[in-house]
Formats: structure tokens, sequence, C-alpha cells
């Protein structure tokens, strides 16, 4: 369960049946702020992500970030970025350019979905990409015609479409697991969020090899890679959680790896 009305259920449930016992199972046990959510008695934390990759239950990551944005100034609101301070901040034709250039050496034949700020952010960033050759469309809450995102998924799974840009829409509930790619363009201070959105990549299938991360928005030097190990803790009011990232960036590829490696993986 999460915060708001899913919290809610989980209150009204308990006191329907106060004797039963609750199993909650989250692939992010966190709220907004990092912290395990709040309401139960014991929390499991045992096997994770790395370890459902050895077992060949999830894919494996590979993750470059090669274009850091300068977010000096972007205000916080609600605990994240302030949206529209956070658009104006990334929706510029030379940061656009340069997401471009490095997808076209990183992951041009990969099947991509792009996270973005806006729609507008959405909009600009595809148009850039269809004017260079790619097969990309972009799916939103405001869209028209209904039916039109239902065609824009099957076109991804099918390989009529390289890249779906996406906003708000396939953080949680998406299951492709055909995608191979996944390019971050939206800043965040929500672990919890970044999680969700790398999960939509980590999916097995045949012939993947691996899921690409394209990190276009500062998160993998702030939350670390999709597959660290993280021990969540209880909010404890006189410290913030352990979010640190303990990963290396190459200075010749933009590769992420462990801080104790003596080559680029």
């Amino acid at each position: 369960v999460h915060d708001g009305w899913q919290a809610q259920r989980m209150t009204a449930l308990a006191e329907m049946y106060p004797n039963a016992k609750f199993l909650g199972l989250t692939a992010t046990p966190i709220d907004q702020k990092g912290y395990l959510l709040e309401g139960f008695d014991h929390y499991v934390q045992d096997l994770q992500t790395p370890d459902l990759q050895k077992l060949g239950f999830l894919s494996p990551d590979k993750v470059f970030a090669p274009v850091k944005v300068n977010l000096d100034g972007v205000k916080t609101k609600g605990g994240d970025y302030d949206q529209n301070e956070l658009a104006e901040a990334v929706d510029k034709d030379f940061i656009v350019a340069n997401v471009l250039d490095h997808y076209k050496v990183k992951a041009a034949n990969r099947k991509t979905i792009a996270f973005c700020v806006n729609i507008q952010h959405a909009e600009n960033t595809c148009a850039a990409f269809k004017a260079a050759g790619f097969k990309a469309e972009v799916i939103h809450s405001q869209m028209d015609d209904p039916d039109l995102r239902e065609k824009y998924l099957s076109d991804l799974r099918t390989g009529k479409i390289d890249i779906l840009f996406n906003v708000g829409i396939l953080t949680t509930g998406f299951d492709d697991p055909s995608v191979d790619c996944v390019l971050f363009l939206r800043p965040t201070q929500s672990l919890r969020l970044y999680i969700q959105m790398a999960g939509r990549g980590l999916r097995v299938n045949e012939g993947k090899a691996d899921c690409l991360f394209l990190d276009c928005a500062n998160l993998v030097r702030k939350f670390g890679v999709p597959s660290e190990y993280r021990i969540f803790e209880k909010k404890n009011f006189k410290e913030k959680p352990n979010n640190k990232n303990n990963r290396l960036l190459c200075p010749e590829c933009d590769c992420l790896n462990s801080l104790t490696a003596t080559r680029c993986r």
C-alpha cells in the first residue's frame, strides 16, 4: 500500500477485521521522502533487485549518465521539484539536442520509454527525435483520442514505435517486457518514483540481454543505479534517509560502476 486512498482502505479493512493479519507486498515500501511506510509491525527486507537479477527473474541493468542538468534555483513544492520551474530548467533546445546526441550513440537500436516533466517537454523532445528520423510518439493524460494511447502502446510492443515519451502514464501498472531502454528526462527528489520508473525496464524477455538506463535527469547521481542494495529505514525526524549514491561515473563513457571498480564494465 502507498499513501492516500490506499492507506485509507487499509485502515478501513483493519477496523472491519480487527483480528486479521495483514501482509503488504511492494517493491517500494517507502513514502515520498524515502522512509518505510508506517502502519506495519514488522518489515522484511530480504530478496532485493540484484538478488532477483542473479536468479534470472529481473533483467541486468546497464547505466549511463551522460547529461547533467542544472537545477540550481528550482524550488521544492509538495516534497518534490516545482513542476513549472523544473520544466523551464530542462526543456531547453541545447539540453534536448544533447540528449538526442547521446541517445544516438548509446541506445539507437533499443525499444525505449522516456519519462518527461510535462506535456510540453514531452512534445518538444519527441519532435526533435522525430526530426532525427526516430519513430516516436507521446502519451499523456490530456490526449483527445482515448484510443490513441492504447494504439501507441501496441505500436511500441510490435516495434512500430522506437521510443514512447510519457508524462506520468507509464510510472506504474505498465508492463512491456520487451522494453530494453529507459530514458530518464524527469528529475525528481523521490526515491520511490525513481525506483518505480526504473522498474518498467527490468522485466525479463526472450532475447533481452539487459536494460539500458540513459539518465539525463541527475537521478543515478542522486539515488544510485537501479540494482543497488537498499535497506530502508523507519522515519527518524533527526536524520535523513540514507539514499547516498555509492557508484563511480566513468570519465570516458559515462557508465556507472562500483566505487571499488578498477576498470569500466
